[in-house]
């Protein structure tokens, strides 16, 4: 099923994509925190963020 975009509303485009990419975000950040937490406790807090 095709859709002819330049039929549709330009908002409810712009909602479809935004969500989606908002969500995601939203999932890479407490994938991001969680193993900050977990890998925190094993290397120790000042190990996971030295660079040298």
């Amino acid at each position: 099923m095709t859709r002819n975009m330049s039929e549709v509303n330009p908002i409810k485009i712009l909602i479809g994509f935004t969500i989606p990419m908002i969500l995601e975000n939203i999932f890479q950040q407490i994938y991001n925190t969680t193993y900050a937490i977990i890998v925190g406790k094993y290397i120790g807090e000042n190990d996971l963020y030295d660079n040298q």
